[in-house]
């Protein structure tokens, strides 16, 4: 019963856009700290890593925008009270 209190509490809305821009963030990170060792001979791999990094921070961008528009909607009186979009619909457009 507290287990499921505690994991209530940290898989609200605004968290779960955190946790995935975090990630994001994360994984791009990544790929800048070893860039010359995973794509150094490879024409191919280095454009697939340049790919994957471009839609690393495209995805950290967009859930940066979906945080913003969550503290707009909860500021705001017109919209409900639990935001415009869910959890899901949050990590489906985000990503």
């Amino acid at each position: 019963m507290v287990g499921k209190r505690v994991l209530q509490g940290i898989f609200t809305v605004d968290r779960v856009i955190q946790m995935n821009m975090e990630i994001a963030l994360m994984i791009a990170h990544l790929f800048l700290m070893f860039p010359y060792e995973i794509s150094s001979d490879n024409p191919d791999l280095c454009q697939l890593v340049s790919i994957a990094l471009h839609f690393f921070f495209t995805a950290c961008f967009m859930f940066l925008f979906l945080e913003t528009l969550h503290v707009y909607s909860m500021v705001a009186f017109v919209v409900p009270r639990n935001g415009l979009l869910n959890r899901f619909q949050n990590m489906l457009v985000g990503w």
